[in-house]
Parts: C-alpha cells; sequence; structure tokens
C-alpha cells in the first residue's frame, strides 16, 4: 500500500481494544522550495548564497541554482548541492544575474525561488570601503534568552543608526557536531528572534544571527555556542517526578 489510511487493534486476556489506532500514511511527492534565499558575498567574478531548505516530500532531495545573465539570458552557471549553500564563480564583473533556486527529488522538482544579484564592478575589488559598505553590520551583543526542548529564542542589540525599517534578522540553528542546519527564524525585531521547531532530541547548538537587508543581502554572522539542555543530555531521566 503506497498511501491511504492504517487501523491497529491489540488484544489481550481482558478483551479486544474498542477504538482503533489510526496512522495516516500519505504518498511521497515533490519537495517544496527553499525560502530565506540570501546573498553572503560577492566579489567581481562570484556569488555565495544559502537557503532554508523546505519540506523534502518524504523524499531524499537536492538543491539546484541555475544563474542567468540578465541582459542575454544566457546560463552561466549551474550548481547541484545536497545543502541549500551555492558558490558560483567565472562570472563577468559589474554584470547583473537572475538566480534561480529550486529543491529536486525522485517526484519531480519544486516551484522556482528567484532573486536578482550582480558582481562587483573591477575597481571594486580593490577598494576595501566599498567592500565593507555591501555588506550591512551583523547584529551585536546576541544572548539566549529562553530555551525549551523545541523551542529557543534569542535576543540582539542593533544600533539605532544600524537599524532599517527593510532590515530582517535572520537566525540558523546548526548541530554543532555535525553542522547540520536544524531550524531557521526570520524577525523584524532583533531584541527577540524565536525558532520553535527544533527536533526533540537536538544536541549541542551553534547559533548564526544575521542581518539581511532590503537587498537580500546578508552581514557577517554573530555566532553563540549554545549547550544543549540537561534533560536533553541524559535522556529526559535527569528528574523523577514519581516515586513508587
Amino acid at each position: 500500500m503506497d498511501y491511504g489510511t492504517l487501523l491497529c487493534w491489540g488484544r489481550n486476556e481482558i478483551g479486544m481494544q474498542k477504538e482503533p489506532c489510526v496512522f495516516y500514511i500519505n504518498p511521497a511527492g515533490k519537495p517544496d522550495p527553499p525560502s530565506n534565499c540570501t546573498i553572503l558575498n560577492q566579489t567581481s567574478d562570484s556569488l555565495s548564497l544559502e537557503c532554508s531548505e523546505g519540506f523534502d516530500g518524504g523524499l531524499r532531495q537536492q538543491f539546484v541554482m541555475e544563474v542567468y545573465d540578465a541582459a542575454s539570458g544566457r546560463l552561466v552557471g549551474n550548481v547541484t548541492a545536497r545543502q541549500p549553500a551555492f558558490g558560483v564563480g567565472g562570472l563577468d564583473a559589474g554584470a547583473g544575474f537572475k538566480v534561480n533556486i529550486y529543491a529536486v527529488n525522485r517526484k519531480g522538482r519544486s516551484p522556482v525561488m528567484q532573486l536578482l544579484a550582480a558582481t562587483l564592478k573591477s575597481a571594486e575589488k580593490h577598494t576595501a570601503t566599498l567592500l565593507v559598505s555591501e555588506k550591512p553590520p551583523p547584529p551585536e551583543n546576541c544572548t539566549v534568552l529562553h530555551q525549551t526542548r523545541y523551542y529557543l529564542s534569542v535576543g540582539c542589540h542593533v544600533p539605532d543608526v544600524h537599524r532599517a525599517y527593510s532590515n530582517t534578522y535572520l537566525l540558523q540553528a546548526f548541530d554543532a557536531g555535525t553542522r547540520l542546519l536544524l531550524a531557521t527564524a526570520t524577525s523584524r525585531n532583533p531584541e527577540e528572534i524565536t525558532v520553535s521547531d527544533l527536533p526533540p532530541d537536538y544536541k549541542d547548538l551553534l547559533l548564526f544571527v544575521r542581518t539581511m537587508d532590503g537587498r537580500s543581502v546578508a552581514s557577517d554572522a554573530n555566532t553563540i555556542y549554545v549547550p544543549a539542555m540537561a534533560e536533553l543530555k541524559t535522556g529526559g531521566k535527569g528528574v523523577n517526578l514519581c516515586s513508587f
């Protein structure tokens, strides 16, 4: 059976279970598109981007980035990766590009996430001031405000001079050991950025907090190391609530 509803009954010396356990088996499908795609770095001949992955459709997925010259429509770069983080080089300086990013599994491909990007002009490659101004400043003094088994909240300080209405603050939670991306959240308020879908058995975390401006250009990351909570490390056996 590929999909449908599965009913299960139990039986013991007292009798048959009255109400069955119900399991819903959903068919595998195409993956959801990546989201929160941001430009991490730009040079005169290369681009670096990162996205948050969506639901995989129930199958293993891969991610594809296609880079097209905005003027001619010519495909100038094609990258496939297991994680939605991409880098492409050999691009023309000072050019504009249309970037298509999508996920693929055995059932097909997701809708396309599209954004615009540009390489720096050749003169800008050697001008430190211009390079620095390409990225917004990162949030400062980031700390963990609350932490539970599924929920984690971070607060950061952003000086008034660096605040802008178009800014979004991006929080990414990685497994500190494997560097696997576990959860992503965005907020307009840097003083409270919350992820609420952490896996229940997560271990030590590495948090990256970035500012993303209205051009979808991301700042360098403010990094926080977060040890797992004690009850998570002991498998929830650290506190005995019952005695017999």
